[in-house]
């Protein structure tokens, strides 16, 4: 009895050492991964999650193993109910966007599967992974064929228009010059002036479009960031207070940051007056300077109406504006200027709200000379 107890001890230490094993080389391979995982039992308590799966949560180790799935975050709980929902146990598809530790938001691609062990228990497994530089790319690329193919229409449309304006505008001036009615002159005088300020508005918009198809050159600097604000504090503080409108500017202490800086001056005043606009009555413009990991963030958030959800995604199309009076071109001058910058533009916002519009510097790219993109 004794010789069988001890053989099936030195039995059960070999299978727990294979068992362990086993383990530490299943934990290894989920914790290489590049895919987060998490396990949650039928009972919804995770049993299951990688390292992978805690960074792109921002979470720790022992705030998620062995608890309710309700610690995980909300929005990252509805898409799994709305795959399990949908997928009748297959995997699926979703993108669901988070906002990670770095405060940049994320978007995960998230697939759920129902898996049943020997014993008969479902556990579902959660795949995710963050396709956030996937999907920017693939915007800015979609962005940008709009782009060309805007800026190739609008630079034949204003070469067309503008050789036949000039025309009608010296004729304009000849007619003025050498004819007069003999009755009603002052109503001909003010007639003709209307319609010879209305041919310098229309070349106008034409010039801004010619401007925006032939980009010039921008000369980088080394630029005091903080200084530039306070000349931008003296020229909005009055005619903001005038209106009920506080401006204030809270940065960190920048790093060196090189760029052109009239352009980033006009990128600054652009996403300033936008904010001003947006905001009826009285309100608050904010410009904040943080240094993050990686980039030099400049958020400016205002307290203005906001922009709708479906209207996010294109108000860095050339040409798209909600204001009734405006041309659809400064915030696609503003991107094209920060891109130049080797920077990127990020707007967050929602109807009622208030706006927050994210310029992001890196810190390990200093640029050169370069032409606008």
């Amino acid at each position: 009895t004794f010789i069988h107890f001890l053989l099936n001890y030195r039995q059960r230490s070999v299978l727990l050492r294979n068992l362990d094993r086993l383990q530490a080389y299943t934990n290894s391979i989920l914790d290489n991964l590049r895919s987060g995982v998490i396990g949650i039992d039928r009972k919804g308590l995770i049993q299951t999650a990688n390292k992978q799966a805690l960074a792109l949560l921002d979470m720790e180790y022992e705030d998620v193993i062995l608890q309710s799935a309700d610690v995980l975050p909300e929005s990252f709980r509805g898409a799994i109910r709305q795959s399990s929902e949908s997928g009748s146990g297959k995997s699926t598809l979703l993108q669901e966007t988070m906002t990670g530790p770095d405060h940049q938001k994320r978007i995960l691609s998230i697939r759920c599967n129902d898996v049943v062990d020997e014993q008969g228990e479902r556990i579902r497994t959660v795949l995710f992974d963050d396709v956030t530089d996937q999907a920017r790319l693939e915007e800015q690329v979609r962005r940008n064929q709009r782009l060309t193919a805007m800026k190739n229409m609008a630079a034949t449309v204003a070469h067309e228009i503008k050789n036949p304006l000039n025309a009608i505008r010296l004729n304009i001036d000849l007619i003025r010059k050498k004819f007069k009615p003999e009755k009603e002159t002052e109503l001909y005088v003010r007639n003709m002036e209307t319609v010879r300020t209305e041919i310098d508005r229309i070349n106008t918009i034409v010039e801004e479009y010619l401007r925006y198809t032939r980009p010039p050159k921008m000369l980088f600097k080394t630029l005091d960031l903080l200084k530039m604000m306070d000349e931008l504090s003296l020229i909005f503080n009055t005619q903001l207070n005038e209106k009920g409108i506080r401006f204030s500017v809270d940065m960190d202490r920048p790093p060196e940051i090189v760029g052109d800086k009239d352009r980033l001056k006009q990128a600054f005043i652009n996403v300033i007056k936008n904010a001003e606009e947006s905001i009826e009555g009285k309100g608050a413009i904010e410009v904040k300077g943080r240094r993050r990991r990686e980039t030099y963030d400049i958020e400016f958030h205002d307290t203005g109406r906001g922009i709708p959800s479906d209207k996010l995604s294109s108000v860095f199309d050339f040409h798209f504006t909600t204001k009734s009076d405006g041309s659809g071109i400064g915030l696609t001058v503003v991107q094209q200027i920060i891109e130049a910058h080797r920077g990127t533009v990020e707007i967050r916002s929602e109807p009622g709200g208030g706006t927050i519009v994210v310029m992001r510097f890196p810190l390990d790219d200093i640029p050169g000379e370069t032409a606008l993109i």
